[in-house]
This record gives C-alpha cells, structure tokens and sequence, in this order.
C-alpha cells in the first residue's frame, strides 16, 4: 500500500515489493471514482516512483467501480443503516455530498461529475427511493467556479436545520471506503 500524502509512500511499497520479488503489479487507487485530481494523480505518482526505482513490471490500473455491484450495493446498505437510526417516521430528504472539483477541471472533461450522477442514481434505483433526493457539491475552496449547486446552497434552498436533519458518512464503514457524505432530512420533525 502506497499513499500520496502520508507514509507509507507509494516509492517506499514499491521498495516492499521489490525485496519480496514480486513481478506483477496491480494498482487500484481507493476512489470509485475517476478524476485527474484523485485517481489520475495515484496513478502518476506510481507510474513515477516505477520509473525513479527502475522496476521495469507489468501494471494493470485499475478502473472506475463506482458503477459495480459491489459498490452500489454497499452505498445503498449504509443508507439504510442509517434510515434505521433515524427518528421520526414520514419521508425522508437523501442528499448526497461528494467532493466538488473546480470547473476548470471539469471543462478539461474530467468524468468524475458525471460518474457520481450516474453513482448516486444507481443507488437510489437500487433503493427504489420514492422520496425526494439530490446531489450537491461539497468542499469549495477558493475564489473560482466550482460544480453547483453547493451542499450549503441545496441546505439553504430546502430550509434545513438541525431540528429537521441528520447525516451520516458512509465512510465510516470501514468494510469499503466511500468518497460520498449522505444526509438524510425528515420531511417531519423528528421526536
């Protein structure tokens, strides 16, 4: 295992695998899904540690799953985990939060917002949800365009307050990592 950010480097398991002989390599950055930012910058910083350590191995990168079985189906068990622990009884408000990117990434035709789209519809399919849901972009920063609308914009929109919602982190679940906050909101003031 290799991080970009924080020990272990990616520089430092490829040392490991050198040491254990191994001649084969398979590279699956823990994002569902792909964005140059995220995925793309794993995939770079592996594919440079290669080159500076001189391992001449075959790599498969691994893909986009956002879209597969296993990935969906875990996003929609959380989401009903977490109904379970709601109070209250009446519709509930699904809002998924991901990650936003700037819109400069996106005009370069990054995927990754069309990917959540179609993640987020996957799972409320997958739910067969009848009540209202969105998608709104969290983690702005700075001064320039970013994908709208923003999860603060959405929650102003609706009117939301702590009296009528509550949000869980799929990510949290340690079983599978998730890049997706879902807040839940009860249409009913919860007792």
């Amino acid at each position: 295992m290799g991080m970009l950010f924080t020990p272990p480097t990616v520089a430092t398991a490829l040392d490991a695998l050198r040491a254990a002989g191994v001649d084969a390599l398979i590279a699956l950055a823990l994002f569902p899904h792909f964005s140059q930012t995220t995925t793309g910058a794993a995939f770079a910083r592996t594919r440079q540690a290669l080159l500076d350590a001189r391992l001449e191995i075959p790599v498969h990168y691994v893909g986009p799953f956002f879209g597969s079985d296993a990935y969906v189906e875990g996003v929609a068990n959380t989401v009903r985990a977490g109904l379970r622990r709601l109070p209250g009884q009446g519709p509930v408000h699904l809002l998924f939060s991901p990650h936003g990117l700037p819109m400069s990434v996106v005009e370069q035709g990054d995927p990754y917002p069309d990917q959540v789209r179609r993640s987020a519809r996957l799972v409320v399919d997958a739910l067969r949800w009848t009540d209202p849901w969105h998608l709104a972009w969290q983690s702005r920063v700075g001064p320039s365009p970013w994908l709208a609308p923003s999860t603060l914009r959405n929650t102003q929109m609706y009117s939301w307050d702590s009296e009528t919602w509550r949000y869980f982190k799929p990510n949290s679940d340690k079983r599978m990592p998730l890049s997706q906050k879902i807040v839940v909101r009860s249409l009913h003031p919860m007792s």
